[in-house]
């Protein structure tokens, strides 16, 4: 028997404005299909390098990897290290590879869940940070916002960030920032705060708090309502007290981690990913 494997799961939210899900397919299969590449960090690099729809569409769910590569530029100087002489292809007007070869692939699996614009994605080796900053360069083009807008992407935080903010003994300072959500995002809101997004147009939300009383704020229903629009759409911050002991919080250091183990052995990969991905997608948005 093979040993058991570990496979970690976060997501995404992906907003434009106005939506509907076939908008999203269209925007999402448009990045695919113009083989858009997207910066990581440094010379990583990635593009999404498969989508597919032809198992699972009762589910109404696309699939597929994201591809992970180094993005050098081969016409800087290489080095042959069998003679230590250097290969200038400014000098000799030839490449050393071709240019469409990128070394170093590494493919990472995700879910697109379009009714809800989440994607839920491979974190195991993957970290939510590196999915967030190559969407954005992937989606934040000039071709994409003509078609479709701005493109807000956002990682999913924990509700236990939320808990431990309000769980704070003396909390001093908190910060709630999110742009707009779609309207799915926020029916946990009520009248006069749904209202003021809605109504008054607002495309950015931002909200300070402090306060030097002994006993420290206490968030009200209200306020805890914008903290889980912000878990999904933006951020929170605060700042308390633990007796003398300073209590610092931020949603973006707590990114939905969602564990599973299988046998390689009985199931493939993809298949634990989209089988555990439609479990998740159950558990946060049916």
């Amino acid at each position: 028997m093979a040993k058991e494997r570990t496979m970690q799961m976060s997501i995404l939210n992906i907003k434009i404005h106005p939506h509907t899900p076939k908008l999203y397919v269209k925007m999402f299969k448009g990045v695919f299909t113009r083989k858009h590449v997207g910066k990581i960090r440094g010379s990583d690099s990635g593009m999404i390098g498969s989508f597919r729809d032809d198992l699972y569409n009762k589910h109404q769910i696309y699939y597929g990897y994201i591809y992970k590569f180094l993005n050098i530029d081969p016409n800087e100087k290489w080095l042959n290290l069998t003679d230590f002489k250097t290969i200038d292809p400014q000098e000799t007007g030839e490449l050393p590879v071709p240019h469409n070869l990128k070394p170093n692939l590494r493919q990472i699996g995700y879910i697109f869940y379009p009714a809800k614009h989440r994607v839920l994605f491979n974190s195991t080796s993957f970290s939510p940070n590196s999915m967030l900053s190559l969407f954005n360069g992937l989606f934040n083009t000039p071709e994409i916002e003509k078609e479709f807008g701005q493109v807000d992407l956002n990682i999913e935080a924990t509700q236990e960030a939320i808990t431990k903010i309000i769980q704070i003994p003396k909390l001093t300072k908190l910060s709630i920032n999110f742009t707009r959500p779609n309207n799915d995002d926020m029916e946990g809101l009520e009248g006069a705060v749904r209202a003021r997004i809605e109504n008054q147009n607002i495309k950015r939300f931002r909200q300070e708090s402090s306060t030097n009383d002994e006993e420290g704020m206490l968030p009200d229903e209200e306020t805890i309502a914008l903290m889980n629009v912000a878990r999904s759409n933006g951020s929170v911050y605060a700042i308390g007290y633990d007796g003398e002991e300073k209590k610092e919080y931020s949603t973006k250091d707590h990114p939905i981690k969602e564990r599973i183990k299988y046998d390689p052995e009985l199931a493939t990969e993809t298949n634990t990913m989209v089988g555990f991905g439609i479990d998740l997608i159950k558990k946060f948005f049916k």
